[in-house]
């Protein structure tokens, strides 16, 4: 797809010119100018803005509503929701790095079910809710709660080790290209 191309078609639609197109993304005319000559190609982010102007989503930018019909309804809903953009970018952030589907698919499945254990051991139920209590995290009960001294200990060890090049975490796995 020529992104520049798809901006230009778009932006004539909407009657805006390349130097309102600009203002309204905090950007110049020639910044625009040369996004839809594709030098630079630009990123998603700077996309997300001219969507968010020109009142697309993503997918709508893209033209993708052919293939989204393919999708079944649940997943059509997240990929075109904005605030799973995020996740959407890190996995495919993540797959560009050379991770393979099923590791990606592994890696959340794990956090997936870290995230329940969590949640399930430290959550409060409140009449007919259950409520998520993060600060629990902090401590196993009320008597065992933390020092500042021992919190700055923790989060050193925890930082020297993620950062020491001799240690391999089990997720930092990746196929060979």
């Amino acid at each position: 797809m020529d992104i520049g191309a798809r901006i230009i078609e778009l932006r004539n639609e909407k009657n805006i010119t390349q130097a309102e197109l600009g203002v309204l993304i905090s950007t110049t005319q020639q910044a625009i100018s040369n996004y839809e000559k594709n030098k630079p190609v630009p990123g998603i982010p700077i996309l997300e803005k001219i969507c968010d102007v020109l009142g697309l989503s993503l997918a709508q930018f893209f033209d993708v509503g052919d293939s989204l019909k393919l999708l079944p309804p649940h997943l059509k809903d997240f990929v075109t929701k904005k605030e799973n953009h995020g996740l959407l970018k890190l996995i495919k952030t993540m797959a560009d790095n050379g991770y393979s589907s099923e590791l990606i698919e592994e890696w959340i499945a794990t956090l997936d079910s870290a995230l329940s254990h969590i949640k399930n051991k430290y959550s409060v139920p409140i009449s007919d809710k259950v409520v998520w209590a993060p600060e629990m995290l902090l401590h196993e009960s009320s008597d065992e709660e933390y020092t500042e001294e021992e919190r700055r200990k923790l989060a050193s060890g925890l930082h020297k080790k993620l950062h020491d090049p001799d240690f391999d975490p089990g997720w930092n796995k990746k196929t060979k290209k």
